[in-house]
């Protein structure tokens, strides 16, 4: 009888250690979201087997967001590149996150919040939307809310994380405006 329950015992735990599954292969292939959703800053500061110079230009900040042009300088090759960031930090830590759009992303977001700011002013009958979405996470855009009869303009950080949702006010989209022109120019100057 002991022999037995000994038996079935063993018979037991390898049927159990080995019944588990096989990990899933990687696909290096497929990199995966975050991969597929580099920015060209992202793209420029992972080159391999050079030197990166980043240089840190602060432009101003609204109420919630502040903005910064980041230059990055290849110091063997003597490219550079250039890209806008936004952060946001309060003093809870509810409302924290950083966004980075490229150059050439950055005239569409212009253009994206001076159409907003035109948006704002209209009436809808129904629910609305727009958004403007980047390459790198960055959402930002206004919903029409129907029981108050006006426009909610907000901006999100990164489109998957809700401690980066900002409400903004309708007047702060002209001082983003005036930040985001005064960006460009500092863009286009050389390191």
């Amino acid at each position: 009888m002991k022999n037995f329950i000994a038996l079935l015992a063993t018979i037991l735990f390898y049927t159990v250690s080995f019944a588990q599954d096989k990990p899933a292969p990687i696909n290096r292939s497929n990199p995966g979201p975050t991969e597929e959703r580099l920015t060209e800053s992202d793209k420029f500061l992972k080159r391999a087997g050079t030197l990166i110079e980043k240089r840190f230009y602060y432009i101003g900040k609204t109420r919630a967001i502040a903005f910064e042009v980041i230059k990055l300088k290849d110091l063997n090759s003597n490219d550079y590149y250039s890209a806008l960031s936004l952060e946001s930090k309060d003093i809870t830590g509810l409302r924290e996150g950083k966004a980075v759009l490229d150059e050439d992303e950055v005239d569409g977001f212009l253009k994206t919040l001076k159409l907003l700011q035109s948006v704002v002013k209209t009436q809808r009958d129904t629910y609305s939307e727009v958004t403007y979405k980047s390459r790198g996470y960055f959402t930002a855009g206004a919903y029409y809310d129907e029981k108050r009869l006006r426009w909610k303009p907000f901006v999100q950080l990164l489109n998957y994380s809700d401690k980066t949702w900002i409400p903004i006010d309708d007047t702060v989209i002209g001082e983003m405006i005036v930040l985001v022109e005064n960006a460009k120019i500092e863009m286009k100057k050389e390191m």
